[in-house]
């Protein structure tokens, strides 16, 4: 975990400066999705914070990111938790549509310093749709123990299928083990255990699928954070928070397409928040180049091309990785 978030760190300072190094461009997007949506809300029982739109058989059959994408999924993992799903089962998933994952923090301030092994479904929930994963048979699904995830299939009165975590499986999990529905049209909805009584009440009564989340039509991946999580995040790296002041919420979009792009999104209270940022960014990252001259260079090599923008409250950078950054980045 630590090796993740240095990796996380040094991405999250190579996006910085890029947009010092960058070019104005055209406005920045939108936030690319919607952190919360009402019928996440009556699932939950709460708002939701962050939330992640995936399209796994448009990201694998992209000509950018695609490459990239496979190499990753095919590289064993250097930390596997053995309640982890081998990759080989995950892999079975990537001619799925659609996934879309809804987070709710139900406990910020544990959330930011309780020890993450000690983290379970009071301090967090989540609900997690799959939409076009065919003939995938979740029943199938093992952990890297080699023991089942879900248990006997349970036919609710609507018709939807749902499948309980196995009681080894929950108990190591604490509460966070997912309970999966099945719906007859084949979309899965999987929740936490806290949120699974409430979503059994519901897919009683009904069989129809969640709305899908809409977010632009060349987007592979899109997500949205909200300030509450990005506090809790950022208190637990020790990110420095002059840039977060009146941050309200920060997105991210990975484009398709050949000149496929990343572009990252930071919204704050007014218009003032948001230039003060911008200019401090900037600022800084000017003066770490004077000081570290061959670092600069060698992210000019690495990034291809960037532009940077602002419209009102939003801050938009948007840049392009080289090949070669691009393959090393998938093979950490």
């Amino acid at each position: 975990m630590k090796r993740l978030e240095t990796r996380l760190a040094v991405i999250a300072m190579l996006l910085l400066l890029v947009a010092a190094l960058g070019a104005c461009g055209s406005k920045p997007a939108a936030m690319p999705v919607a952190a919360t949506t009402p019928w996440v809300g009556s699932l939950l029982g709460a708002p939701s914070h962050v939330a992640l739109v995936l399209r796994p058989s448009a990201l694998f059959g992209d000509p950018y990111w695609g490459p990239a994408a496979r190499r990753a999924m095919a590289k064993p993992s250097r930390h596997e938790d053995p309640d982890d799903i081998p990759s080989s089962q995950v892999a079975s998933l990537a001619s799925a549509t659609q996934m879309e994952v809804y987070i709710t923090v139900r406990d910020v301030g544990r959330a930011a310093h309780a020890p993450r092994d000690s983290l379970g479904s009071e301090t967090v929930g989540y609900v997690f749709v799959m939409r076009g994963a065919g003939a995938t048979n979740p029943q199938t699904f093992t952990t890297r123990r080699g023991e089942r995830l879900f248990g006997a299939p349970v036919r609710l009165a609507s018709g939807v299928v749902e499948l309980p975590p196995t009681p080894a499986w929950g108990q190591r999990k604490r509460g966070l083990a997912t309970s999966l529905f099945v719906l007859p049209d084949g979309t899965w909805v999987g929740v936490d255990q806290t949120t699974a009584a409430r979503a059994r009440q519901i897919y009683e009564r009904t069989a129809e699928p969640p709305p899908p989340t809409a977010m632009e039509s060349d987007a592979l991946f899109a997500a949205s954070v909200e300030k509450a999580v990005l506090d809790a995040a950022t208190r637990r790296a020790s990110i420095d928070a002059v840039w977060r002041q009146d941050l309200t919420s920060a997105g991210l979009v990975l484009v398709g397409g050949r000149n496929g792009a990343v572009e990252i999104v930071l919204e704050y209270a007014n218009d003032d928040s948001a230039e003060r940022a911008k200019t401090w960014i900037e600022d800084l990252l000017v003066a770490a180049c004077k000081e570290h001259e061959m670092a600069c260079l060698l992210v000019k090599a690495a990034i291809r091309d960037v532009k940077t923008s602002r419209d009102g409250r939003r801050i938009g950078v948007r840049f392009y990785l080289s090949e070669l950054l691009l393959k090393r980045l998938s093979e950490e």
